[in-house]
């Protein structure tokens, strides 16, 4: 048991359970667009932050609980990697215009990490973008004007319709609804 260091309460004096804070940190970083990062992780960049700024190391090995140093050292190259290896949070989002009916381009290819942003750019006909197909939740209606988005954060094929003017058929083709000249379709492709 670590002495001396603060633990976060419920407010009654029991400890916060950890898997709710881990929960938490999740919709913060899927609502903000970062890459994915675990809660965990941030115990092991601190230390790759401060060793960057100089603070010397067998100070930052005895605040990290880190024992023996090969332990530390081991830690500290990890965390450079995922410091490295994450997906730029700046990385331009990609953007679906809807236009009358169709979604353009229908299809995209994007690498994982990125942003796409759908924007319906008719000036009174409201849409949606209703995941299908995938590992993926979506069902969000965009009124005439505005935008939705998606940051995928995995690799997959990721399928969506309108729900106003498509629908699947039992064997999960995207077909126009009756009087619509096109398909109201699209795939994003992560890789």
């Amino acid at each position: 048991m670590c002495r001396g260091f603060l633990v976060p309460d419920s407010g009654d004096g029991s400890p916060v359970n950890p898997d709710s804070m881990s929960s938490a940190w999740r919709f913060l970083v899927i609502r903000s667009g970062l890459p994915h990062v675990r809660f965990h992780d941030l115990r092991h960049m601190t230390p790759a932050t401060w060793v960057a700024m100089r603070i010397v190391v067998i100070k930052v090995h005895h605040l990290t609980g880190h024992y023996p140093p090969d332990v530390f050292a081991a830690v500290l190259v990890a965390s450079f990697v995922v410091l490295v290896s994450a997906p730029s949070a700046q990385a331009s989002p990609v953007k679906v215009k809807i236009v009358n009916f169709p979604f353009k381009p229908a299809d995209v290819s994007i690498s994982k990490g990125t942003n796409v942003v759908w924007k319906n750019g008719t000036s009174a006909t409201t849409h949606s973008v209703t995941a299908y197909k995938g590992p993926w939740s979506k069902d969000t209606t965009v009124f005439a004007g505005s935008t939705t988005s998606f940051t995928f954060i995995s690799m997959g094929t990721f399928k969506y319709f309108c729900r106003f003017h498509a629908h699947i058929t039992p064997s999960g083709r995207c077909v126009a609804n009756t009087g619509i000249s096109t398909r109201m379709c699209g795939t994003v492709v992560a890789h």
